[in-house]
């Protein structure tokens, strides 16, 4: 019952963080929220740490994660946001050169 529980307040506040990072963000209402609710589940089903962001400059019109990942990781991430609705662009980077360990992973909404 206590793993139920926190599962439930931890996609509150995944939910909360993301809402106030684009609260000054162009974006309606409708849309945002229907963007924060992608990006939750996106971070329910991978358990990993996201970072989001407005993405569009001047004007935001969109949503963007990011993530750190290994490689076994970023390939699972990767074949998870493939079948999320909204997704623009999937952009990773290798970090560890000559000898990728790590992947920064960046995913943008619309």
């Amino acid at each position: 019952m206590a793993s139920k529980r926190k599962s439930s307040i931890s996609s509150r506040s995944i939910d909360r963080h993301m809402l106030a990072m684009l609260k000054n963000s162009q974006l309606n209402k409708q849309q945002l929220n229907e963007l924060v609710k992608i990006a939750s589940k996106v971070q329910l089903k991978t358990k990993r740490p996201l970072r989001a962001f407005p993405d569009g400059i001047p004007n935001p019109d969109g949503l963007g994660i990011e993530t750190v990942l290994d490689k076994q990781a970023a390939k699972s991430f990767v074949d998870t946001i493939i079948n999320t609705e909204r997704v623009v662009n999937i952009e990773w980077f290798p970090l560890g050169i000559p000898w990728p360990e790590l992947f920064r992973v960046k995913v943008g909404f619309r």
